[in-house]
């Protein structure tokens, strides 16, 4: 409580009010040591329940997931919270995530880890981003499939055909019981059985919100063909449809072991809400040895739920790896010490960079400070033509068609091999604008 006093100094007859006694739990629950120390325990329940299912890859969706893992992280995706807000649902062409759906069809599942501040168990991203990810990845399989199969009725062999779909109160009570979807039976072949094409989402999103999900799913499914993103792969791997499962602090394990995924009639999509909503209270962490023969750390500290998903609030620059490197010498500081440590790496990690940086460049100068004056001369010329190849070429654009869609297919091809770029809006629409001006303005900028 030494932050907490050190806010209340006051006069000697003067008694604190209720707003600034307030204040000061806010601030000392919010501050770095407490932030750190709810992450690391987190964690721990993050990898218990990794635990049950090393066979699965576990993803950290980016940025607030990559906190709860200990380095080496091996995967990463982006589902954003925003494409599942309430009246905001989209379907990402930019952030397909295919990987994600290839590792799962591989292993027979995947997990993911995500968690929020906003009082919730699982940020939108879980409890809708990656519920209609899940569904329109399964339309489009089954619509490939019924493609490849020459168009042959829905249920006949060789097609994926879509189930019924399941609506209202049946949706919800698959939702709400995972363990009950899971009862062991005899797993069949993709094409002998309906190829589930429903969006499944947690109980707690209302059947309104779900209704208007349900009717954009085929808007989507359109979209996600259109951009010709590179799904031949899934079409041949994918054994049976995806389907999301919630597990958090509040809501316990999924009562499925690893040796029962085979029997499911579904690909499990593990979402993993990092942390607990209960209220903000004392907890008490404890950390094994850092080296043989030390003792293990423990710390007291006020729990503050989803602390990585407001981590501008309090990192100060640090990062997850950082943090993870140090987690021992950044709790053992306490909460007096805790940012000054954390100044020191991140000044020391700065110039580590700084140094690498220089290091890299003298590497990429070397040989340009060794060569001639006659071949600096020749470079430049070579440079030289190869601008006017383009300014040449440059003509024979202005009748080229060029539209978003164009910038999509390619952002599509381009994340099949390189899952890690991620543009952002504002870097679309530069690279587009950059198109439209080669153009000479004739391209076609709508969606």
């Amino acid at each position: 409580m030494e932050g907490l006093e050190g806010e209340l100094v006051l006069g000697l007859n003067q008694a604190p009010s209720m707003n600034a006694v307030l204040r000061a739990l806010k601030k000392e629950e919010a501050s770095m040591f407490c932030c750190v120390a709810s992450i690391a325990q987190d964690a721990q329940f993050v990898q218990q329940v990794a635990g049950r299912y090393p066979s699965l890859p576990l993803f950290a969706n980016l940025r607030c997931g990559l906190w709860y893992l200990a380095p080496p992280v091996q995967h990463t995706c982006y589902f954003k919270s925003t494409d599942g807000h309430n009246n905001n649902w989209s379907f990402s062409t930019v952030r397909l995530n295919l990987h994600v759906a290839a590792a799962a069809a591989a292993a027979g599942g995947s997990l993911v880890v995500d968690a929020t501040k906003r009082g919730k168990r699982f940020p939108d991203a879980m409890s809708k981003t990656i519920p209609i990810w899940a569904a329109v990845m399964n339309r489009a399989v089954a619509r490939l499939r019924g493609s490849a199969s020459g168009g042959t009725p829905a249920g006949s062999a060789g097609e994926a055909a879509c189930a019924p779909s399941t609506s209202g109160a049946a949706a919800a009570a698959a939702a709400a019981a995972p363990e009950a979807a899971a009862a062991p039976a005899a797993p069949a072949a993709p094409a002998a059985v309906p190829w589930d094409c429903e969006v499944h989402l947690p109980p707690w999103v209302s059947e309104v919100e779900a209704d208007s999900i349900r009717q954009r799913l085929e808007g989507w499914t359109d979209q996600l063909l259109e951009v010709g993103a590179a799904l031949s792969s899934l079409v041949t791997t994918l054994r049976k449809p995806l389907r999301c499962i919630w597990v958090s602090q509040d809501t316990g394990a999924w009562q499925c072991g690893e040796d029962e995924l085979d029997a499911l009639a579904f690909t499990p999509l593990v979402l993993i809400g990092a942390s607990a909503t209960t209220a903000r209270h004392t907890r008490c962490l404890q950390l094994p040895p850092e080296r043989p023969g030390e003792e293990p750390l423990s710390v007291s500290y006020r729990y503050f739920p989803g602390a990585a998903d407001d981590e501008e609030s309090w990192s100060q620059g640090l990062s997850p790896p950082l943090m993870w490197r140090h987690l021992h010498a950044l709790l053992a500081a306490g909460p007096s010490g805790v940012e000054a440590l954390a100044g020191q790496l991140v000044e020391q990690a700065q110039q580590q960079q700084g140094q690498q940086g220089s290091a890299a460049q003298g590497l990429r100068e070397g040989p340009a400070e060794a060569a001639t004056a006659n071949g600096s001369v020749q470079a430049g010329e070579q440079q030289q033509q190869q601008q006017q190849q383009q300014q040449q070429a440059q003509p024979g654009m202005a009748g080229a068609s060029f539209s978003k869609l164009a910038v999509r297919q390619h952002l599509a091809a381009l994340t099949a091999h390189y899952p890690a770029a991620r543009p952002t809006r504002g870097s679309i629409k530069q690279v587009f604008n950059f198109f439209l001006g080669q153009l000479g303005g004739s391209a076609d900028a709508e969606e």
